[in-house]
């Protein structure tokens, strides 16, 4: 490894580390998420500059063009505006977006992520192999933290030292907290069960990762993790077997899982909030706005006129539990034809 290239590999692992440490917030205009952003900057233009070097395909990079596109239409000076059904409500803007501020915010966190990939997909195989390890560093400070704040009675909540409240572990939502166990179990699979050949190791990781999340308060992330650690020890523990097969005995496997999993953990209580009214309220905003959507982060704008006032809860609803039905609110339908060949590719 050249000296040029340990810069750009020690420069990406610190990202990574960074992020998975000071981004756990969960609102809009944190300024760790603004650190993150300023420093991924020299990654963006690189990616930007190099992308004729990259991995990705000539499809891939047409597809960046049009995501671009769409960043770029919640800007332009098309005043609309929307009648709510059933109400005297409308609301006007001057631009494109419904709320242009949070657009902002919307997309310069995509296109910090977008020229972080291009960035990364300059990298030769190896190097991407090794930088799992800074991955694995923050899931560790993570786990750690979580376990130290399980030596105290009750919930632990820190203030003052982030923009936001810690709760669990680094993250402000012990939720995402789980997210981050779960997803990091087939970079587990693949490096002890494919490579290195010591199950064990990963269903000792995998025992850890669920006792953390359990005592975190997170029934439903330790759920995910038996599920997923189940399904990677038996996909990759069983390679030669004929794929169909594998498919129809893991989809079983999944079902007694996740039974098992409802009788003895149960449904988490949602303490009174009625998510699928949410996502009701956030679907008749969308057939308002189907076309072309309200624009990237209006949703905290615009879903309080569509709340009916018996279903006004004490909590401040900032998203609806479901990123699907957000994204059909704040893009449309162009936004889900854009996810369609995001799936397709």
């Amino acid at each position: 490894m050249t000296k040029n290239t340990s810069s750009h590999f020690y420069y990406s692992g610190l990202i990574i580390l960074i992020a998975l440490v000071f981004g756990g917030g969960t609102t809009q205009g944190l300024w760790t998420d603004h650190i993150l952003q300023i420093l991924l900057i020299p990654a963006l233009f690189m990616g930007i500059a190099n992308i004729n070097n990259s991995r990705f395909s000539k499809a891939a990079i047409y597809f960046l063009i049009l995501l671009l596109a769409l960043f770029i239409l919640q800007f332009l000076p098309i005043s609309r505006e929307i009648i709510i059904h059933n109400s005297q409500i409308i609301i006007e803007s001057t631009l494109f977006s419904f709320a242009p501020q949070k657009s902002l915010e919307a997309v310069l966190y995509a296109v910090s992520i977008l020229g972080f990939s291009l960035y990364l997909s300059r990298f030769k195989d190896e190097e991407l192999s090794r930088l799992i390890r800074f991955f694995m560093i923050g899931l560790a400070v993570n786990l750690i933290l979580g376990a130290f704040q399980l030596s105290f009675s009750g919930k632990t909540e820190i203030e003052g030292f982030l923009p936001y409240t810690i709760r669990s572990a680094t993250f402000a939502n012990e939720n995402h907290f789980s997210t981050l166990g779960f997803a990091t179990l087939p970079l587990f699979a693949y490096h002890y069960l494919v490579r290195v050949k010591a199950p064990t190791i990963f269903i000792g990781i995998s025992a850890i990762i669920s006792f953390v999340l359990f005592a975190v308060g997170s029934r439903a992330g330790m759920a995910m993790t038996l599920a997923v650690s189940a399904t990677c020890l038996f996909w990759f523990m069983l390679d030669k077997m004929n794929t169909k097969l594998k498919v129809i005995i893991l989809i079983s496997l999944l079902i007694i899982i996740l039974t098992l999993a409802y009788f003895v953990i149960g449904i988490p209580d949602f303490d009174g909030i009625k998510r699928f009214d949410f996502i009701r309220n956030t679907f008749a905003a969308f057939k308002d706005n189907y076309l072309f959507g309200t624009g990237l982060g209006s949703f905290i704008e615009i879903y309080p006129s569509y709340e009916p006032l018996f279903e006004t809860h004490q909590y401040y609803i900032n998203h609806t539990h479901n990123d699907y039905v957000e994204l059909l609110l704040e893009t449309g339908l162009l936004g889900a034809f854009l996810f369609l060949i995001f799936v397709t590719l």
